[in-house]
């Protein structure tokens, strides 16, 4: 099995527990649009990492100490590396279990994650079927699946790997990983595939395994994502704002000069506006990593636009907690906390949307905050607004009451 001989990803650096015990819950909430306090996932509540891998199961635990954690993995090795990074960091709310995301689960759970795992299954939508069987009626799927824009190169070279490793003795991993190692060096000229390549140089062996000889692999735009969800009798929610994203500086939002085509642009649906931003940006479009849920839940075509507009509703407070880091041990493997505890958030708000937050921080609701300026926000910068101040990955604001 590909990662039992190559376990992903490695095992994390750090850890990272927050004194504020229910801060992840109500950011990921305030992200899925909702502002009650309550939200779709519940004080509690169960959740299930499917494909956990390495560290998200212990992650996750941490991030939700007051929630019940169920994650589980195909790889043997990987949950052994799991389960020992958890006794070392002493988290008790996770329970491991090796086996298939594709035999479901007996229980129904309030939130499922499942990031790039469905992608490298046979059939995905079988994948995705067994994930949604068990999603609660009114739960919510955390789902990543590769953008299509984004795999050209790894697509290249899995292919040219194999066909540099073929002898008709089967596949090899350790092989192709080693033709994969030579070709940094051993072939001149210059592409962008082998740009990609070289830039693996003296990185962690899973990760160029992961990305250069990964033996199945499925890729997506947004609209076959759709399909995909649909077939499986899930819709897409709402985008979240993820690491990778928050780095390169990605939005599905697009900022049209042009007022004809802003217009055309509004008038679409959410799934069509996010299709658009995927073909017009293609590699430097966001990844695919969007929250999910039954398609029994009613969904209004422009979500985005009337969760920016119960935002308008809402008075929020700073966040300020504080924060523990367990850093790995690298000769025994163990988890130490820093003796120096951190804030949390530990950086500003961004730059372009600082004046915002100092304006949101009064206690006003947020329409009469920046209502206070001389030109209101449009619908656009107010999604930006709330998705950068208000989310697991722009931890700044929560909803005034709800601690």
């Amino acid at each position: 099995m590909f990662y039992g001989k190559f376990p992903f990803p490695w095992p994390a650096d750090l850890f990272v527990s927050y004194d504020d015990s229910d801060l992840w819950r109500t950011l990921t909430n305030q992200e899925l649009g909702d502002f009650s306090g309550s939200g779709p996932i519940p004080r509690g509540a169960r959740i299930w990492v499917a494909g956990c891998g390495v560290n998200q199961g212990v992650q996750t635990a941490l991030r939700f100490p007051g929630c019940t954690v169920y994650a589980t993995d195909v790889s043997g090795q990987s949950l052994r590396i799991a389960e020992s990074a958890a006794r070392s960091i002493g988290v008790t709310n996770v329970s491991f279990e090796q086996r298939s995301i594709n035999e479901g689960v007996d229980e129904k759970f309030d939130y499922v994650l499942c990031t790039g795992v469905i992608h490298h299954n046979a059939d995905p939508g079988v994948t995705l079927k067994a994930l949604m069987s068990g999603l609660a009626d009114n739960g919510v799927l955390e789902l990543m699946v590769y953008n299509r824009y984004h795999r050209q190169e790894t697509t290249a070279l899995q292919k040219a790997i194999r066909l540099l490793a073929s002898d008709g003795q089967g596949r090899d991993d350790h092989m192709q990983l080693s033709i994969a190692e030579r070709l940094m060096d051993g072939l001149a000229g210059e592409s962008s595939v082998l740009e990609f390549l070289r830039g693996q140089k003296g990185g962690h062996t899973s990760a160029l395994a992961d990305s250069v000889i990964q033996p199945v692999e499925w890729s997506y735009t947004v609209s076959s994502l759709a399909e995909l969800a649909d077939s499986a009798g899930a819709l897409l929610w709402l985008p979240t704002r993820n690491v990778f994203d928050t780095v390169a500086g990605r939005s599905w939002t697009l900022d049209f000069t042009d007022s004809s085509l802003r217009d055309r642009y509004r008038s679409l649906g959410d799934v069509d506006r996010w299709q658009l931003a995927n073909l017009l940006l293609a590699e430097r479009s966001p990844w695919l990593w969007f929250y999910l849920r039954h398609s029994s839940v009613p969904r209004p075509p422009h979500l985005c636009d009337e969760v920016s507009r119960a935002f308008l509703d809402v008075s929020f407070t700073p966040i300020d907690t504080q924060a523990t880091a367990y850093r790995r041990q690298h000769e025994s493997g163990s988890y130490v906390p820093l003796a120096r505890r951190g804030r949390h958030p530990a950086a500003p708000p961004p730059q372009h949307t600082r004046a915002a937050f100092e304006a949101l921080r009064t206690g006003a609701t947020a329409g009469e905050a920046l209502r206070r300026g001389e030109d209101f926000p449009e619908t656009e910068k107010l999604t930006e607004i709330r998705e950068t101040l208000t989310t697991p990955m722009f931890p700044y604001l929560r909803v005034v009451g709800d601690n």
